[in-house]
Parts: C-alpha cells; structure tokens; sequence
C-alpha cells in the first residue's frame, strides 16, 4: 500500500471531501506564471526551459500539501538533457519524480502555499531540449494508488488533489485548467497540458465539476 505523507502526520483521520463546484481548484503547466503559458518552443541547442506546475484558484486560503502524477512523453521520441524537480516551500516528496509521481507535503498554518494571482506553485521543473526538433506532451493524472485521493464509485482511478493550508482534514479533488479533455469517455492523460516545441496543446480552458463527472458517464 502506497502512504500518504499526510497519513502519516498522524492528522488526517476524519477527512472531509471538499468538491470543487465551478473552475476553481484545477491543476496546470505552466511557461509564464504571469499569462499563464502552456506551449514552449526552442530556438537554439541544448536550450533551457523552465515550467512550473500550480493550482489555480484554489478554494483554500492556501495548500499544504499535494498529489498528482506527471507523464512527459515525445512523439519524437527525444530526451531531455538534466531534467529536475523542486518544490515550492521546502516540500518533501514521498513519491519519485523520475517517474513522475508526487506525493508532496509542506506543512499547515504559516508553511502552507498561498496563491499570487490566482496561482499557487507547487513545483518547478526545468531541463535542456537538445534540439528545435525535439517535442514533449505534458499530461497530468491521478496519483497511482492514492489513499487520500483514491478511487471511488464517483471518481475512478482518484484525481489529482491537494490538503486545505488550515485544517489538513479538508481535501480538495481537483480537475486540469489546461488541455482539458473536451468530452465524455475522454479518460485522464489523454491531452497534453502543456507542450515543448509541438502546438498539441488544447488553448487553456477551465473546467467545472459537472464537465469532469461527465468524464466517468
């Protein structure tokens, strides 16, 4: 069985499902905090980008502590050069970014991740491209296995989500504010989030409760 961080803090006994209604609380990729950007492209060799994985408008004052995974797939079938993963406030990764699982915790109160604009950091990743020619899809999925996220009768094979800053009984189920899927039987993973060197990205939207419901109809 795959812990959560947040099972182990010892406080998370009696959860309370905390369902986003509208576009708020949505997971995404992005190049440019201020646009926010979902498409990246190289001009020069072994050039570095930079990416930054948040929530935005997340319902809580602020977050202290996350799950998601991350699949970064080329149709080029490319590599990139020193990938790496940090996170926002010092957080501490019980999942394995090589494969992209995070299983994040930072902590409640005053260690919890508040929004700016709208955006909460979760964290940055950055790597070289080798080439202009070189293409990467980003998607964003469920966490395999969670127990604080799980599968449901509602919500099968679980979403990405992330723990309220104040009270860490209070989860937060999460949908993708970038290349969401855009109808029913369309399963997680399957558009891209956000892209390098590729125009596979589905223009950034938001989506409601009823849209990624209807996802499992």
């Amino acid at each position: 069985m795959k812990l959560s961080w947040i099972l182990l803090t010892g406080f998370l006994l009696f959860p309370t499902f905390a369902l986003a209604q509208t576009s708020v609380d949505t997971f995404g990729i992005y190049a440019d905090l201020a646009g926010p950007e979902t498409l990246v492209t190289t001009a020069a060799p072994f050039e570095q980008i930079t990416a930054y994985l948040c929530v935005k408008d997340p319902s809580s004052r602020a977050i202290s502590g996350w799950e998601c995974k991350v699949d970064i797939l080329s149709p080029t079938a490319s590599a990139v050069v020193a990938p790496s993963w940090s996170y926002a406030g010092g957080g501490m990764n019980m999942g394995d970014p090589a494969v992209g699982t995070f299983n994040v915790g930072v902590g409640p109160g005053d260690n919890a991740l508040p929004p700016v604009a709208g955006l909460v950091v979760l964290a940055t990743y950055s790597a070289f491209i080798m080439t202009p020619a070189d293409q990467f899809n980003f998607y964003i999925l469920p966490y395999p296995g969670s127990v604080t996220f799980p599968d449901s009768p509602t919500y099968p094979g679980g979403t990405p989500g992330y723990v309220d800053g104040d009270d860490v009984g209070i989860i937060k189920y999460c949908g993708v504010s970038s290349g969401t899927p855009t109808g029913n039987g369309i399963a997680w993973g399957t558009m891209p989030v956000f892209a390098i060197n590729t125009a596979g990205v589905i223009p950034n939207t938001e989506t409601d409760w009823g849209h990624i419901k209807s996802l499992y109809r």
